[in-house]
């Protein structure tokens, strides 16, 4: 087994999520990127499964859908991403057999200094990434209205 998820097979099939339990930190980082790259298949694939699975495989696939389509999912993936993406280069040196000192600490430096400018100015950016717009929610709910319930709709204009 290769520690990779087959994600099926045709055209299209571009990647692979790797296993959870692969513990190194690039390897996390990898599969966060590969999740963003493939989130509308996830969700598509969840979707199908909710609809026309077995009744155990549509259960897990309401609870799925609704974690992953949360904002909480989206702000932590979206910062877990960020956070990973500036450490990945000092994860990657401090796993080397071969480490060089001076090269580790120039890293463990760049990087404490990009998570200090992203504590201190990144917020804005971040949540504009996984914020939603109010207003095209409101207007695709009128040109689209068989996808929002009377609910959905409501929560929206408030």
């Amino acid at each position: 087994m290769t520690g990779e998820l087959v994600s099926g097979r045709g055209l299209n099939q571009e990647t692979s999520l790797q296993r959870a339990c692969d513990t190194r930190w690039g390897s996390h980082f990898g599969s966060l990127l590969k999740l963003v790259l493939i989130y509308d298949s996830v969700i598509d694939v969840l979707m199908i499964l909710e609809n026309d699975g077995l009744v155990e495989q549509r259960g897990q696939a309401y609870a799925l859908l609704n974690s992953l389509q949360s904002f909480e999912f989206a702000f932590i993936l979206h910062l877990m991403k960020k956070i990973m993406g500036i450490t990945n280069a000092l994860s990657e040196a401090l796993q080397r057999k071969d480490q060089d000192f001076a090269n580790v600490m120039g890293l463990v430096k760049v990087s404490k200094q990009q998570l200090q400018a992203t504590r201190e100015y990144g917020w804005d950016f971040l949540l504009d990434e996984v914020s939603f717009d109010k207003i095209k929610l409101i207007r695709l709910a009128e040109h689209y209205p068989c996808e929002f319930s009377k609910l959905d709709i409501l929560a929206l204009d408030t």
